[in-house]
């Protein structure tokens, strides 16, 4: 496995915050449901599809685009921040998808711009719960809905 892992934090100079796909995902497909909430607009969900999952990566489809292939590299830096900028915690989360003990990353950008990311311990993909927040105000909302395995 290249770069770092959650298990290996100490050891990173980055810390990714996709949890154990290459682990936790390499046969089956899954699929997710989530409402996106962003201020001043309607709520909407939005369905992300993991398929032809192998030990190289997957194809990923969200809502009406054409999948693409992603490497479990390419994925896994998608979702580097320097570690500087990283608090890290567990948390337990109670969602309509789910309750979920979680790995929780707030990561600090520009501007008073603070990104928090829950990932489920026992899920791949995508985290259950993250939101971004602009000097003290929420500006997006991505709460799970469902999560299926097995289903492509």
């Amino acid at each position: 496995q290249n770069g770092c892992s959650v298990q290996r934090l100490s050891n990173c100079g980055h810390l990714p915050l996709i949890v154990s796909l290459l682990t936790n995902a390499q046969s089956l497909p899954w699929r997710c449901w989530s409402k996106v909430e962003v201020r001043g607009k309607p709520a909407k969900e939005r369905v992300l599809t993991f398929v032809k999952v192998d030990a190289d990566g997957c194809e990923i489809f969200a809502g009406g685009e054409s999948p693409k292939r992603k490497g479990w590299p390419s994925l896994q830096k998608d979702s580097e921040f320097p570690k500087e900028r990283v608090q890290a915690r567990e948390e337990t989360v109670r969602l309509p998808g789910g309750k979920f003990d979680c790995m929780v990353y707030e990561v600090s950008g520009n501007d008073g711009e603070v990104t928090t990311y829950y990932f489920a311990k026992n899920l791949p993909g995508a985290p259950v719960l993250f939101f971004t927040d602009v000097d003290g105000k929420r500006m997006k909302t991505t709460t799970l809905l469902q999560h299926l395995q097995g289903k492509d």
